[in-house]
């Protein structure tokens, strides 16, 4: 997969995800089994397993969510993220 935001240029491989700005890699997202989830105007998402990831748009690391269930949907909203597992909507806020 290929993708154009902005300034940057996103590719994702079997298990990893290349940030491109300026015709160089900005940054290396090793991601093993996991997938890129969705952008969102603040970054992108990743989920591997029952872990999801928040990136910013260069590819820095934001944080990781740690789940007991694997998540089922992931929206991302202006302001973070909503993810729904099976029982619950938890809302992330990014400031």
């Amino acid at each position: 997969m290929i993708e154009e935001r902005e300034s940057y240029l996103y590719i994702q491989t079997n298990y990893s995800i290349y940030v491109i700005q300026d015709d160089r890699v900005v940054n290396h997202i090793d991601i093993g089994k996991g997938e890129l989830c969705s952008f969102a105007t603040w970054g992108f998402i990743t989920k591997s397993g029952y872990i999801v990831s928040l990136y910013t748009r260069d590819g820095s690391l934001i944080g990781n969510i740690n789940f007991s269930k694997e998540p089922c949907e992931i929206v991302p909203v202006q302001s973070g993220t909503i993810i729904y597992t099976q029982k619950e909507r938890i809302k992330f806020t990014i400031s």
